[in-house]
């Protein structure tokens, strides 16, 4: 039965959602797995909030160039929604934490999760960490739906001009501190409609829209998600190793 009381970890999780899958990084548990190059790798030496020392890590070494194709595929890990999850909602959090030092690619473009709507390996819905250089950081998602426009979204930002949306606030991502993602779309009643779109980042609303144009196919759902940690955009070149680590992987649905 559906739990009306709100999730301890996940404060922002819709009521009525139960849980898909709850992921520590002690294992692989349901998630397929593709080490590809091998930056990719558990670790037990992390001091997440949630389920340490289990995590993910994910190198960027140094002379990587951006975009993620070989030799520079760190590896990605993908969950298949069940068939019978399917739904046209779904909540998504994770723990991440990037490197102290951590570059920013030239394009303002660190992806770290792909939510698809469309046949599995589709690109559809990135959630990502914006930000340059040294600059700093902050919540960013970019849309590539099937059949429809490229689209950027960043707190009271859209396409990188300004579009303030009540509620929305800027918020800072921290190197080398743990932070809190938590993502709940949307899908519309009829594909290339008008989806929702809510992220929040350690408990505040940065993104929060009802007017993102988005598609599916026959599926009728969310069908698949992805840690694919991309660097980049393309070009562009790490000048010292970085990391991404991820300590807590949950997501739920109706």
């Amino acid at each position: 039965m559906p739990n009306p009381i709100p999730n301890p970890k996940w404060s922002h999780e819709p009521a009525g959602f139960t849980p898909i899958e709850q992921q520590s990084w002690a294992g692989w548990g349901s998630w397929v797995y593709a080490l590809q190059d091998g930056y990719m790798t558990l670790v037990s030496n992390q001091d997440g909030p949630v389920s340490p020392p289990s995590a993910i890590q994910f190198r960027q070494p140094s002379g990587m160039t951006g975009g993620g194709e070989p030799p520079w595929r760190l590896g990605l890990c993908w969950l298949n929604v069940p068939l019978t999850r399917f739904n046209k909602q779904v909540f998504l959090g994770i723990w991440f934490k990037v490197s102290p030092d951590f570059q920013g690619h030239a394009s303002g473009v660190q992806k770290l999760y792909n939510v698809m709507s469309h046949a599995a390996g589709s690109s559809d819905l990135w959630l990502e960490v914006r930000g340059i250089g040294n600059d700093p950081l902050g919540v960013q998602v970019v849309m590539t739906f099937a059949g429809l426009n490229p689209m950027q979204i960043s707190p009271n930002e859209t396409n990188y001009a300004a579009d303030p949306h009540p509620g929305e606030t800027a918020v800072v991502i921290s190197r080398g501190g743990w932070h809190q993602y938590e993502l709940h779309a949307e899908l519309p009643p009829i594909s290339g409609g008008n989806g929702a779109l809510q992220v929040w980042l350690d408990g505040t609303l940065a993104i929060n829209r009802t007017d993102v144009p988005m598609s599916f196919d026959l599926l009728n759902g969310w069908v698949q998600l992805a840690h694919d940690p991309i660097w980049g955009g393309v070009g562009d070149t790490k000048q010292h190793d970085d990391y991404v680590w991820l300590d807590e992987t949950y997501v739920s649905g109706p």
